[in-house]
C-alpha cells in the first residue's frame, strides 16, 4: 500500500514492463497500475470485513435463537447475562463479544422480525395501489409473529422501543410503512390531510395493538383473520377525500 501511495505522488520515478498482448511494452509512468492495484486492495479488505461481519450476524443470531427459550421462561429482568451463557453453552466474554449488554438481546428480537420481513414479505409488495401494499405487509407481520409462538410474542410486546438503544426510524420495517405511505402520497392514493410520520405511528400502532391483544389472550383468535379485518377498517380511512 505505500508502494501504491508513493507511485500516486511520484509516477515518473517508478519504471516497469508489462507483457500485453503478448507483446513487451515499456510504461514510462503507471500511476493508473498503482491506483488500480490500491482499488483491488480495498476491495478486497471490503469483501474480508463483509464476511466477517456475516458470520458474526449468524453467530449473533444463534446466540439469540439459543437465549428465547430462557428468556420466554423467566422475566428477562431475573435472568442474568452468566445464567444465559450457561444455558447455552458460550462464556462470557463471547456473550459481550456479540453484545454489549444484555437489552440488546430485546434489540436482536426486532431485528429477526424485520429480517424476516425483509426476506418474506418485502419482496411481495409490488403493487400499483400502495393501499394493498400496506395490507400485505400487515398481513406478513401476522404471519410471522403467528408463526414463531405466543411466548415470543408476549416478550416482543413487552420491548419499550424508547429504552433500545436501536432508534425506530433506522429499523427496516419501518423505514418500509414510511416508504409506501409516502409512495401512496405521492400517487394520490392516500390522504395528505396528515405527514407521513403520522400515517406510519397510526399503522404501527395498530400492528402492535392487535398483536398485543392476540398475546394477552393467549392466541385465542386466529390472528392472521383479526389482523386482516382491523387492518382493513382502518386502510379506508386512508384514502384522499373526494
Amino acid at each position: 500500500v505505500l508502494l501504491a501511495v508513493s507511485a500516486l505522488k511520484n509516477p515518473c520515478k517508478f519504471r516497469f514492463n508489462r507483457i500485453q498482448s503478448k507483446q513487451r511494452v515499456n510504461i514510462r509512468t503507471h500511476s493508473n497500475y498503482y491506483y488500480i492495484s490500491v482499488r483491488r486492495f480495498v476491495k478486497r479488505v471490503r469483501r474480508k470485513k463483509m464476511k466477517v461481519k456475516q458470520k458474526q450476524s449468524r453467530r449473533r443470531l444463534e446466540i439469540l435463537e439459543a437465549a428465547i427459550p430462557l428468556i420466554v421462561q423467566r422475566s428477562f429482568e431475573e435472568i442474568s447475562v452468566s445464567e444465559i451463557c450457561q444455558a447455552i453453552g458460550i462464556s462470557i466474554g463471547s456473550f459481550y463479544h456479540y453484545f454489549s449488554k444484555k437489552d440488546d438481546l430485546l434489540v436482536g428480537l426486532l431485528w429477526i422480525i424485520d429480517g424476516d420481513m425483509e426476506e418474506n414479505t418485502f419482496p411481495l409488495l409490488t403493487h400499483e395501489n400502495e393501499i394493498e401494499n400496506l395490507k400485505l405487509f400487515a398481513h406478513g407481520w401476522a404471519e410471522h409473529v403467528s408463526s414463531h409462538g405466543i411466548e415470543r410474542s408476549k416478550l416482543l410486546t413487552s420491548i419499550n422501543p424508547d429504552s433500545t438503544d436501536l432508534p425506530e426510524r433506522e429499523r427496516p420495517a419501518i423505514r418500509k410503512i414510511r416508504a409506501l405511505i409516502a409512495a401512496g402520497q405521492e400517487k394520490g392514493q392516500i390522504t395528505r390531510e396528515y405527514d407521513v410520520d403520522k400515517l406510519t405511528e397510526l399503522f404501527l400502532t395498530t400492528l402492535r395493538g392487535i398483536t398485543l391483544d392476540w398475546s394477552r389472550r393467549d392466541g385465542s383468535y386466529p390472528l392472521l383473520e383479526r389482523m386482516d379485518r382491523d387492518v382493513e377498517i382502518l386502510l379506508r380511512a386512508f384514502p384522499p377525500s373526494p
